[in-house]
């Protein structure tokens, strides 16, 4: 199996308990208020935004009641059919990224914004990505990001026993336990664990400025271990 259907496995297994984790007490909740507040900070009600990595839709549809058009896509067909039940009124366009897939099913300059809440950790082909978010994006369009923090100690402790992780999945039988599993699967596929500085570094590469975007101090965003990054085109 290779990472992409590693990643769309570990979220599909995932889908039927995401929706609590957005719950108003749910560990993801602040999701929801940070990324609106961001790309509401760059980008006018009625633009076109993309949430990339939508998983459920549940950050879609807040962007939606804020004004703004949605598109939404991801690589577990369980998230999106999930999503889809979730919100039937609401008015977002979900596609499901085929299996190995290289480029985004837009065309150019299509949206004003994108968002990825915890996606590009999961991506082997940062740069390609990078590079198709440059070309989906009209000019003056943002991308808003938020990834771990490398320097946050629980990054450091992720990166000491990710090796042990690998390991792991070689026993029969271990992947397949109740959270040990689904600790062990997260660890082997959230690989792409830059600084700051290579984040901006690669996007630049692929044709993205970086931007300043600052987090409300009423709104907490999971603390110092994400880091939020903007970029523009």
């Amino acid at each position: 199996m290779n990472d992409v259907d590693d990643v769309a496995s570990l979220f599909n297994a995932k889908a039927s308990s995401w929706d609590r984790k957005y719950s108003p007490q749910g560990p993801l909740s602040y999701r929801v208020d940070v990324f609106g507040s961001l790309i509401a900070g760059q980008v006018q009600p009625g633009a076109a935004v993309l949430d990339f990595g939508c998983g459920t839709g549940t950050i879609a549809r807040a962007l939606v009641q804020r004004g703004f058009r949605l598109t939404a896509c991801d690589v577990s067909e369980q998230m999106i059919a999930n999503g889809k039940q979730r919100h039937p009124n609401t008015d977002i366009s979900w596609y499901l990224l085929p299996e190995g897939w290289k480029r985004f099913p837009f065309g150019d300059d299509s949206f004003d914004g994108i968002i990825a809440s915890s996606v590009f950790e999961y991506l082997d082909n940062v740069d390609d990505v990078l590079a198709e978010c440059c070309r989906i994006l009209r000019i003056g369009g943002v991308l808003i990001i938020s990834v771990p923090n490398p320097r946050h100690f629980s990054r450091k402790v992720e990166r000491a026993v990710r090796p042990v992780a690998e390991l792991g999945c070689r026993i029969p039988g271990i992947c397949h336990l109740p959270k040990i599993g689904s600790y062990i699967a997260y660890l082997r596929v959230s690989r792409s664990r830059f600084s700051e500085d290579q984040w901006k570094r690669t996007a630049s590469n692929a044709g993205l400025r970086p931007l300043k975007v600052e987090l409300s101090e009423q709104a907490p965003a999971g603390g110092d271990a994400m880091m939020y990054l903007g970029f523009q085109k």
